[in-house]
């Protein structure tokens, strides 16, 4: 009778090992499959297309399939909680709503959402009533509200089960170790910066927006070493700080104006104009210093030019999709063309006509040397256009003003904002100074024709700011370039000449003859400037003016910017060499 007992309690043990790896089993394929179907949605989502999400799927099936793991092994830790219903369908939907947020950012910037993004969130609620009109805005809070309504429903409604410790870990393990692997040996290489769109594209959200998350700052070189450094740094002997050629002037005050969406219209192809819709700009890009100006993002990204120009660092170095802005000049500083103006006995300010935490440049204009910020909320009488973006024309009597009160030099740094995107897709009411003809689709030709008329108007500033410094009794250099492509979803096939990462830059003296123009990347414009004034100090600045045409450029600058961001800063001797400005917020 035991052996009989014995028997069929081994016969129920062994049932009961079976039914749990079979639920085991049917939980993981369950998981599976649903991770394989968010996946699909997510690129369906970020590329406007079924027919695109399906062709990644049936070129890229190794790519799909690999985006589809990481969800999975997200999705796998829910077995760890009694509650792992509702625990896989909070995480299902975070996946979910991620790739709706990267929908809903790649139609009003066509940048796809990074991780860094997320600390935009404060800045982003404050422009959305440029981009959202009240009821959508209206129709997101209902819509936040519904999903935590919905959560605390299913949260107390969904049924428990007791956590499967076992099977939770073997689900994440197995695919940690798969994408470890992978990682390590068939990604290892993969850079998907600096074009993020192709990036993502090409291999997929969940992929490129964990490398986003997970990956901050400069990989560090393997040829990183402070021997290494020191004979970097005799390359450019760091301690001449003389320029190639003198100024023709003693210190010429310096105006860089940072154009928002700023290029020459005209070189849109098939497109007709009224009259020329950048006629000062065309003028001066014809009589005086001039060239393409390559920059690292299309049709939005501001911050990312503006980094480049300011630092003289490429962003290529950096991890994909990440701002600087937010992930060190808010708590550290850096050398930047304020501060090697500064040392020559510049007063340095900056000129905005927008909010001034917008990207934390309260904070972060102080990190890089400034001394003073005007921002829209200092500035009087400010007129906006029909989208609600100041007008560039209030740029002007703060310049002038800046100029007036300094008994010195002046660095002026101004940035420009009339020209933002997005653009309204149907006619609207406005003064227009251009008609558009030869553009066949309505909602082209009506973007394009609001585009250009703000054009003509920010370009009619520069021709009064020009009209007044042709006068200033001081020599001053202007220097004016677009700080990317206007939303317009325009590439290289579209234009004449450039592409979607070019734009144009001129500099413009009251003083001397102008010089042969060439084409830059914007983290050369600022050495370049430098040049021009009789300047070489900053480690940027002479690896820009002493080493650009070397083999090496790019590895020097690599390694370089990663002694100055990440590393020991063993080029100013391991210590730290700027301190924060006390920034006045006039």
């Amino acid at each position: 009778m035991d052996t009989i007992k014995l028997h069929k309690r081994e016969i129920e043990t062994s049932s009961g090992r079976k039914f749990g790896i079979q639920k085991t089993l049917v939980r993981f394929s369950v998981l599976a499959a649903i991770s394989v179907i968010i996946e699909f949605f997510i690129e369906v989502l970020s590329r406007f297309s079924f027919v695109d999400a399906c062709s990644f799927l049936w070129n890229s099936p190794a790519m799909f399939l690999f985006n589809a793991l990481i969800i999975f092994a997200t999705l796998c830790i829910s077995v760890f909680f009694r509650r792992s219903l509702f625990v896989a369908i909070i995480t299902g939907f975070i996946w979910v709503a991620l790739g709706v947020v990267n929908c809903v950012i790649l139609t009003s910037r066509t940048l796809p959402f990074a991780a860094s993004d997320i600390l935009l969130v404060p800045e982003t609620i404050v422009i959305m009533p440029l981009y959202f009109s009240v009821w959508q805005i209206m129709g997101i809070v209902l819509l936040a509200v519904a999903v935590v309504v919905g959560s605390i429903f299913m949260f107390k409604r969904l049924p428990k089960s007791e956590p499967d410790y076992l099977s939770a870990a073997l689900g994440i393990g197995v695919s940690a170790v798969i994408i470890a692997v992978t990682l390590f040996t068939g990604l290892r290489d993969v850079n998907i910066s600096p074009n993020l769109v192709e990036g993502y594209d090409k291999y997929g959200f969940p992929y490129s927006f964990s490398m986003s998350l997970f990956n901050k700052g400069i990989r560090r070189p393997e040829d990183y070493s402070e021997e290494g450094i020191a004979a970097f740094a005799e390359r450019i002997d760091i301690e001449n700080d003389d320029a190639a050629t003198p100024c023709a002037v003693d210190s010429p005050n310096i105006i860089m104006l940072q154009l928002e969406s700023f290029f020459d219209a005209k070189n849109i192809k098939g497109a007709e104009y009224s009259t020329d819709p950048v006629p000062v700009f065309s003028k001066l890009r014809e009589e005086y210093e001039s060239g393409m100006l390559t920059v690292p993002t299309a049709d939005g990204g501001t911050i990312s030019t503006e980094f480049e120009v300011l630092t003289g660092m490429s962003l290529d170095y950096f991890a994909p999709g990440e701002y600087p802005y937010n992930t060190y000049l808010r708590s550290d500083t850096c050398e930047s063309i304020a501060y090697n103006l500064r040392e020559r006995g510049y007063r340095a300010s900056v000129i905005h006509n927008f909010e001034r935490d917008f990207y934390a440049r309260e904070t972060v204009f102080g990190n890089l040397g400034f001394e003073e910020f005007t921002a829209l909320e200092q500035m009087e009488n400010v007129e906006y256009n029909e989208l609600g973006w100041a007008r560039d024309i209030a740029l002007l009597d703060e310049i002038k003003r800046v100029l007036s009160e300094s008994d010195g030099r002046d660095f002026v740094y101004g940035i420009s904002v009339q020209e933002h995107g997005k653009y309204p897709t149907e006619p609207i009411e406005y003064e227009r100074h251009v008609t558009v003809s030869g553009i066949e689709d309505p909602e082209q030709l009506a973007s394009v024709e609001y585009y250009v008329n703000q054009l003509y108007e920010t370009d009619m500033f520069l021709g009064e700011l020009v009209e007044y410094l042709e006068s200033y009794d001081e020599p001053v250099m202007l220097v004016m370039f677009g700080d990317h492509m206007p939303d317009l979803s325009l590439t290289a096939e579209d234009l004449t000449k450039g592409n979607e990462f070019t734009t144009e830059y001129v500099i413009w003296t009251n003083y001397a003859e102008p010089e042969q123009g060439r084409d830059l990347n914007s983290y050369q414009l600022s050495a370049v400037v430098l040049e021009h004034a009789g300047f070489a100090n900053g480690v940027m600045t002479k690896v820009h003016q002493r080493l650009s045409d070397d083999e090496d450029y790019s590895e020097v600058m690599r390694l370089i910017e990663y002694d100055l961001m990440c590393g020991d800063r063993y080029i100013y001797g391991g210590e730290e060499k700027y301190i924060p400005v006390d920034l006045a917020l006039d």
